[in-house]
């Protein structure tokens, strides 16, 4: 996911695979988000911190791991 510093973000995790999945976004969402199966979670966050940031799944990781890159103004 790339947005620019400052873009208002929301993502849009949809539980597919295991029972459930605790999400967090470095930096942004330090606290962990539960979704569980056949559920959409909305987690919404303004990107004031420009640099790279790991999205993953505490249940799963490394395999479901994503980026989030905050480009500078």
């Amino acid at each position: 996911v790339i947005v620019k510093q400052g873009e208002r973000v929301v993502l849009e995790i949809v539980g597919i695979n295991g029972a459930k999945h605790t999400v967090n976004v470095d930096n942004y969402l330090p606290k962990h988000s539960l979704v569980k199966r056949g559920e959409i979670m909305r987690l919404a966050f303004t990107a004031d911190t420009p640099g790279i940031f790991k999205i993953h799944c505490e249940e799963h990781q490394p395999s479901m791991e994503g980026t989030l890159v905050v480009l500078p103004r």
